[in-house]
């Protein structure tokens, strides 16, 4: 079991919190409240590879980039419960080296969405769906955030937001023939910039896309695909 101070997400959820490493320590009131999909990775430590894989299994071959990433980087996973037994998430360690230094991070993955969560989200944003790539990911943890802290990480579909687009510098647009009628901010990175999705009216520019909104400049920059940026984002994060 690889230790983490609880009083960070305690801090960030602010609330007692109790940590599950084990599958035979999880009382059977709170076993019948997981979801299906995470049975599998709470039962399968220390064949961790395997549980994750299991997890994160998409038909979306784009996601490969982040999982391989994710799996190389867990030292273990935790289930996350309030004093009353009610479920928060999934408590990833992920493990980084900097300057010959062993960090553990915490990084809190919701519940699942269900579909009503992503479609209600649409309706609320005004727009068709959200992107695809968002939706597998919220499918399996609706947010991801070190820590628990909302700054930093993946938005829930209910705190996913607009940024007007008519902040943006015309002559410094990285995206040639599309002028971006909207911004759908869902990645904080804790300074106030934020990953976002580009819409023309009602439509992407493409879904897979991302691009970084600095919130000094009111400008985009650094288009990377969404997967590709996650992968990134939780690999550099402390």
């Amino acid at each position: 079991m690889t230790s983490y101070p609880s009083k960070y997400l305690e801090l960030h959820l602010k609330q007692e919190i109790h940590l599950f490493y084990n599958w035979e320590e999880i009382p059977t009131s709170i076993k019948i409240m997981i979801p299906t999909s995470w049975i599998n990775v709470l039962q399968s430590i220390p064949f961790l590879k395997k549980g994750m894989l299991d997890l994160w299994k998409t038909e979306n071959y784009k996601a490969d980039i982040f999982i391989n990433s994710l799996i190389e980087m867990c030292q273990d996973i935790a289930l996350v419960t309030n004093q009353n037994g009610s479920i928060l998430g999934l408590l990833y360690i992920l493990q980084h080296k900097i300057t010959d230094k062993i960090h553990n991070v915490g990084w809190l993955g919701n519940l699942p969405a269900s579909e009503q969560d992503i479609s209600e989200s649409a309706i609320r944003m005004g727009i068709h769906q959200l992107p695809f790539d968002y939706q597998s990911f919220v499918r399996i943890h609706n947010g991801f955030l070190m820590d628990g802290w909302n700054s930093v990480g993946i938005r829930s579909t209910d705190k996913i937001y607009f940024i007007d687009a008519t902040s943006l510098k015309e002559n410094e647009n990285v995206v040639v023939n599309f002028n971006p009628t909207a911004i759908l901010a869902f990645c904080g990175d804790g300074n106030g910039n934020e990953q976002s999705f580009l819409l023309q009216g009602s439509n992407f520019l493409d879904d897979g896309i991302s691009f970084r909104w600095d919130h000094e400049t009111k400008n985009i920059k650094n288009p990377l695909p969404f997967w590709e940026f996650i992968a990134t984002h939780i690999g550099k994060q402390m």
